[in-house]
C-alpha cells in the first residue's frame, strides 16, 4: 500500500555534500569570518564536481552559515558565543497550570548554570511589552517566552523583540514556529505512542479532539492520519473534533462519537479536560478511554495515558539556542516526552 506523504526521499549529492561541508564549519576548526573553502577547493577535497560544490556552497551561505563577498571568496558566519548571565522570563500562567514544572525546570537550570532569571507579567500583550521594557532597560541577554496567542497580540509582541533585535527563543510556539529559535515537545511522538497504546488494548476508532485555529498545529493531524493509513484504519470525518479552550466539546458532540463508535478520546491539549469535567459533560467522558498529549495529572481525569514534558531537558535546549543564538538558522527542535500509562485506566470501555 502506498502511504500518501509518507514517501522517503533520498538525499542528493548536493545535500550529502552540505551536511558534510557544515560537520566541518561546526567542528572547531573555524570560527567567524575566517575564510572558507572556494569552488575549486572543496570540488578537490570531496572529489566532486564543480556544479555540485557550488550549488553545496550556495545552499549554505542561504542557510547563513556562510557569507559571499564578492571577489574576495566565502566566509564563516559563526558569531562567537557569550555566556548568558541576565535572562528575562515573560511569566503565563493563567489558564497553563502546566508551565509551572517547566518554569521550575528553567529556574534549577539556570542556577546550575550560573544564569540569573529576570521573571515578571506576561499574561497579556500590554504586560509582556512592559516587562520586556523594563528587561531592555537592565541589558538581559535574552529573552526565553511562551506565544501568547495568535494574530495581532503575538505579532505586537514579536514586532517589539525585533525592534530592538532582542534574542528570544519560544517554547512551545504552536502557531508561527519559524520566526524565532523553537524548542517543543515532539507532539508526533507522543500522538504516534499514545495512539500505539490505546491499540495495544484493543480501541479501533479514536478521535483526536484538536485544541486548535484552522491551520494551527497541523502535524498532529498530519501524524494521527498517518497512523492511520499505518494501520489500515479509515479516516472517518468524525474522527477529528476540532473545537477551543472553554468551548469544548459540547454534550452533542459527544453523543454523536458515541454512537458512531468512538471509544477513546485523544486531547491535543490536555488542560481543556480540566475544562469541561465539571460541566455537563462530566457524565459522558467516562463512557470513553481518555488521553492527552500534554502534562497533566491523570489521576484528576482519570486519564489513561498522557504524554509528559521533559521540561528540563526543554529549559537545557532553551539555554543552549539563546546562548548560540544568530550563530545558526532559525531552529526548531523538538524534544521527546515520556509516555504515562494509569494502569488502573488500563481497559477498553465499551
Amino acid at each position: 500500500m502506498i502511504i500518501p506523504g509518507n514517501r522517503r526521499i533520498t538525499p542528493g549529492k548536493v545535500e550529502i555534500l552540505e551536511q558534510e561541508l557544515l560537520q566541518e564549519l561546526q567542528s572547531g576548526k573555524f570560527i567567524h569570518d575566517d575564510r572558507f573553502y572556494s569552488v575549486r577547493e572543496v570540488s578537490e577535497k570531496y572529489q566532486v564536481t564543480m556544479t555540485t560544490a557550488y550549488r553545496a556552497l550556495s545552499g549554505l551561505i542561504r542557510q547563513r552559515y556562510l557569507t559571499g563577498r564578492n571577489g574576495l571568496g566565502v566566509y564563516v558566519n559563526l558569531p562567537e558565543t557569550r555566556p548568558l548571565q541576565l535572562v528575562a522570563v515573560p511569566l503565563r500562567l493563567r489558564g497553563n497550570p502546566q508551565v509551572l514544572d517547566f518554569y521550575e525546570a528553567l529556574s534549577a537550570v539556570a542556577e546550575k548554570r550560573g544564569i540569573r532569571l529576570l521573571m515578571g507579567n506576561g499574561e497579556h500583550c500590554d504586560t509582556e511589552i512592559a516587562f520586556l521594557q523594563k528587561a531592555i532597560a537592565v541589558s538581559v541577554d535574552g529573552v526565553i517566552r511562551f506565544p501568547c496567542g495568535v494574530g495581532g497580540v503575538e505579532t505586537r509582541v514579536r514586532k517589539e523583540l525585533s525592534r530592538h533585535q532582542l534574542p528570544c527563543v519560544a517554547v512551545n510556539d504552536w502557531w508561527r514556529s519559524g520566526c524565532f529559535p523553537t524548542v517543543k515537545t515532539d507532539e508526533t511522538d507522543g500522538l504516534n505512542r499514545i495512539m500505539d497504546a490505546l491499540y495495544a488494548v484493543g480501541h479501533r476508532k479514536i478521535a483526536l479532539v484538536q485544541e486548535t485555529f484552522n491551520a494551527a498545529r497541523p502535524e498532529i493531524q498530519r501524524a494521527f492520519w498517518r497512523w492511520h493509513w499505518e494501520h489500515d484504519l479509515p479516516v472517518e470525518s468524525d474522527n477529528i473534533c476540532y473545537c477551543l479552550s472553554g468551548g469544548l466539546p459540547m454534550a452533542l458532540s459527544l453523543h454523536k462519537m458515541r454512537q458512531s463508535g468512538v471509544t477513546a478520546l485523544l486531547f491535543s491539549y490536555g488542560i481543556n479536560i480540566h475544562d469541561i469535567w465539571d460541566r455537563e459533560n462530566r457524565e459522558l467522558l467516562p463512557q470513553f478511554t481518555l488521553a492527552a498529549l500534554d502534562d497533566i495529572p491523570l489521576a484528576e481525569t482519570e486519564l489513561f495515558a498522557a504524554y509528559r514534558h521533559d521540561d528540563v531537558k526543554m529549559a537545557e535546549k532553551a539555554f543552549d539556542l539563546l546562548e548560540n543564538f544568530g550563530c545558526n538558522p532559525v531552529e526548531l527542535v523538538e524534544i521527546p516526552g515520556k509516555l504515562i500509562i494509569n494502569t488502573n485506566q488500563n481497559r477498553l470501555t465499551t
